[in-house]
């Protein structure tokens, strides 16, 4: 338990950097997600193309 003391500050200054890289992780996979959505309505060829491209953005 002492342990968790002596790096308290490092977790909380690690945890304030990573949760808005987390929160734009999130956002990106929401917008990719709601991509295939759409496309999946006109063809399996053009799902796995945006899904491919989601891929590599």
């Amino acid at each position: 338990m002492a342990q968790f003391s002596v790096y308290k500050e490092h977790y909380r200054r690690t945890i304030k950097l990573g949760v808005p890289i987390m929160l734009g992780q999130l956002g990106i996979i929401v917008v990719n997600f709601a991509d295939n959505i759409m496309v999946g309505h006109h063809s399996t060829i053009e799902l796995a193309a945006a899904s491919f491209v989601n891929n590599f953005f």
